[in-house]
């Protein structure tokens, strides 16, 4: 084997090794957003239809632009979504159940910057 074969066959390795490491830290892991169970997302209806499908499914009149949207599935004797975020005492608690499974899919798989992890 010449020395430029060599050479060429450890740079080929060595490309390979950083996609697949690379690929091994992608948003499908553990620590994705997709894989969280308690967090909010500061929701804004001009960000994604779901934002407003779920004010649909849970009857809220008139549609609010943005709200502060806090999903916790980590009890499953106790899922729930609250708008106007946990700490606030007005925020009002729906049931996990009450949104339709688009939504709740939409939710989960959200990645924007506006999610934040609670758990």
């Amino acid at each position: 084997m010449t020395s430029k074969k060599f050479i060429t066959s450890i740079i080929i390795t060595f490309v390979v090794l950083i996609f697949i490491t690379g690929c091994a830290k992608s948003p499908s892991g553990d620590d994705s957003p997709r894989n969280w169970k308690y967090f909010n997302i500061y929701a804004s209806s001009e960000d994604d239809i779901i934002f407003v499908q779920l004010q649909d499914d849970l009857g809220i009149s008139p549609k609010m632009e943005r709200y502060i949207l806090t999903v916790n599935i980590t009890n499953k004797n106790n899922l729930y979504i609250m708008i106007g975020g946990e700490q606030n005492s007005s925020a009002k608690k729906y049931p996990w159940s009450g949104l339709r499974a688009s939504v709740q899919q939409g939710l989960l798989g959200w990645i924007g910057s506006n999610k934040e992890r609670l758990e």
